[in-house]
């Protein structure tokens, strides 16, 4: 996953993810064995051997290849590590419990990190925007000159915008993403009458929220987030294409400092890759 955030990388990255899948199942074994699901020494034991754990990465890649999902063989690497606890390991639960579960801790907290980004960068357009409000530049309609405006409210064009995008991350995240625990079929039966209370646990020690219902055939939460994904990309697409014409020769509007070596073809023209 390409992103200038690495925390929100290491969420995505393949080491991440595992990490994750063993936080899911950490929490579902402690919830079992609070209320009896499995043997009470059987949840702390699996959480310790669990953060222990070492996965081999390469050898899940080409199982998961084989087998089209790589939950089962990430269990097989897991379960013997777990020691005299490993039959107890991913008790009562189906692949798209975890797999759905990990999408939701994903995608809750690289919005929260995205919010505290996306604010950084509000605050910068918002002071680029009131100390060049006097900054006199030309006004153009199709490329050409039509006028004449200032560069500061250039600037509150793409400020409107972006607060706007903030408002909507704001909405989004009183959404979280829930996790689940609803088993092959979706109604709990590999736990019987303990489900709704493991489920309830489990999402507890996760910071989910629990699901009214199995995610396994909704897609909608996550289709959300691309939607929203999609309009802030095209806030910030905008912004950096009227960077990039200000800043070429024949108009010269705009210009960030070099940064670091500048090959000698190029010394006439910064790119303005950074903004």
């Amino acid at each position: 996953m390409r992103t200038s955030n690495r925390r929100i990388a290491d969420l995505f990255a393949p080491s991440g993810w595992a990490r994750q899948c063993c936080q899911v199942e950490a929490a579902l074994a402690l919830a079992q064995a609070e209320i009896g699901v499995i043997p009470a020494d059987a949840g702390p034991g699996i959480r310790q051997h669990l953060h222990d754990a070492v996965i081999d990465h390469d050898a899940l890649a080409k199982a998961a290849e084989r087998t089209g999902f790589a939950i089962a063989p990430l269990i097989r690497q897991l379960t013997p590590q777990c020691g005299p606890f490993g039959g107890w390991l991913h008790w009562g639960a189906t692949t798209q419990d975890i797999l759905v579960t990990v999408r939701a801790l994903q995608i809750n907290e690289s919005l929260k990190l995205l919010g505290q980004r996306l604010a950084r960068i509000v605050s910068a357009v918002a002071k680029l925007a009131d100390e060049h409000r006097h900054t006199v530049m030309p006004a153009r309609a199709f490329g050409g000159h039509g006028g004449v405006t200032t560069f500061g409210l250039h600037c509150a064009t793409w400020l409107s915008s972006l607060v706007r995008d903030a408002d909507r991350l704001v909405e989004l995240t009183c959404r979280p993403v829930a996790g689940e625990l609803f088993g092959a079929t979706g109604t709990m039966a590999s736990l019987g009458s303990q489900g709704l209370l493991v489920q309830q646990r489990m999402m507890a020690r996760l910071g989910l929220p629990e699901p009214l219902a199995s995610a396994s055939g909704a897609r909608d939460a996550a289709v959300e987030v691309v939607l929203y994904l999609a309009l802030l990309v095209g806030t910030l697409g905008k912004a950096a294409q009227d960077i990039s014409q200000l800043t070429w020769t024949e108009i010269g509007e705009a210009a960030e400092p070099a940064m670091g070596a500048v090959t000698p073809p190029v010394r006439f023209r910064i790119r303005p890759t950074r903004s």
